[in-house]
């Protein structure tokens, strides 16, 4: 199976956003049409889960199954 090279690939797309925007759009395509998009506030961010939860607890938040927020005192959320 030979790699794909996305560097000559090119897709235009008219997106809902004003002629002189500056900022983030997130933009879902299918099948290389454009079927939605969204402008990120400037305090918007987006991320996987994983992502999420590495930024959570590099800020001190404590992230654990909800199931041991129902089991109190038999495991430790770390």
């Amino acid at each position: 199976m030979s790699a794909i090279n996305f560097e000559d690939a090119t897709l235009t797309a008219k997106l809902h956003v004003a002629p002189d925007f500056t900022g983030r759009v997130i933009a879902y395509f299918e099948k290389g049409e454009l079927k939605a998009d969204m402008r990120l506030r400037k305090d918007e961010l987006t991320a996987t889960l994983d992502g999420f939860l590495e930024f959570a607890k590099s800020e001190g938040w404590t992230v654990c199954p909800p199931i041991l927020h129902w089991i109190k005192g038999l495991m430790a959320c770390h």
